[in-house]
């Protein structure tokens, strides 16, 4: 009887990581990436992308920038403030 391996993609979470990071809701990318424990990701995308944020999601991107501000991730949550 033969057995097949099948290889394990390494690359798949760098893709899922890109392809949320390219979302073009930075709110939803933002909440994702975080969802993925993708803190680095995370704030990146909202400094890149901070002018795009929407002022009436606020009550969305708070936990998302809190969650950022106690973990250390300070740059993401003061160019969110300071947006609003």
């Amino acid at each position: 009887m033969s057995t097949s391996r099948r290889s394990i993609d390494t690359s798949a979470p760098t893709r899922t990581r890109g392809s949320i990071s390219a979302h073009p809701n930075t709110i939803t990318a933002a909440r994702l990436l975080l969802g993925i424990s993708d803190a680095d990701a995370t704030e990146a995308k909202l400094i890149t992308d901070h002018d795009t944020l929407d002022g009436r999601r606020y009550d969305e991107l708070l936990p998302v920038v809190d969650a950022l501000d106690v973990s250390g991730y300070v740059r993401a949550a003061t160019a969110v403030y300071r947006r609003y």
